[in-house]
């Protein structure tokens, strides 16, 4: 009997010994585990930050900033546009920038490409948004004097286009419909270079 029993007990024992076999969401847990795992030690150096695409620069502000602002934006076109109508056809514009301040640094978001006119358009305030209503207040010319006109810029894909500056002018305002009158979009104000003198603008020039 004792060597009956000494046998069964050893049973016991060396059944106890053997591991029970994990179960399958066990196994599909550690799995999920070693990859979680595998994925932060090659990420350890954390994700790459998206690089800004678009244009940056500096705007100088001048003069008084009329009453009946609603707000001035910078808008973007591919090409200059040739009619009124062509006018509504921008690429982008940004938020409506400060208002009575001396500068302000900028940026904005642009798609890769080769953009013809960079310009700040000022709208009055309570008016519908056509034609009658918007003033061009400055336009980037880079190298340019005014009489060559909107310098032209490039968008390469992932990068930034820095030091596109122009100066925005509330003195020096160019109704919509005027823009497309001999001298072009862009083209020189009364008292800018290759433009008549300050005595004898234009009608429209700087008044809202």
């Amino acid at each position: 009997m004792a060597a009956l029993y000494l046998g069964a007990r050893m049973m016991s024992i060396e059944a106890a010994d053997v591991p029970a076999r994990p179960s399958a969401g066990c196994v599909k847990n550690v799995a999920a585990l070693l990859s979680l795992l595998i994925f932060a030690a090659g990420c350890d150096e954390g994700l790459e930050p998206v690089p800004f695409q678009g244009i940056s620069g500096t705007l100088t502000f001048r003069g008084a900033v009329p009453d009946s602002t609603d707000w001035v934006r910078l808008v973007v076109y591919r090409d200059l546009p040739t009619s009124l109508l062509d006018f509504f056809n921008f690429v982008a514009f940004s938020d409506p920038l400060p208002l009575g301040v001396p500068s302000r640094e900028y940026s904005l978001a642009l798609p890769q490409g080769t953009y013809a006119w960079l310009l700040a358009v000022w709208k009055k305030s309570g008016a519908s948004f056509d034609s009658t209503t918007l003033r061009e207040a400055g336009t980037y010319y880079g190298d340019r004097g005014p009489s060559e006109g909107p310098a032209p810029f490039v968008v390469e894909e992932s990068e930034e286009t820095r030091d596109l500056d122009l100066v925005v002018d509330y003195g020096r305002m160019r109704s919509v419909t005027e823009l497309f009158q001999p001298g072009g979009p862009g083209g020189p104000r009364a008292g800018e270079n290759g433009a008549a003198s300050a005595g004898a603008s234009a009608p429209g020039a700087g008044r809202p």
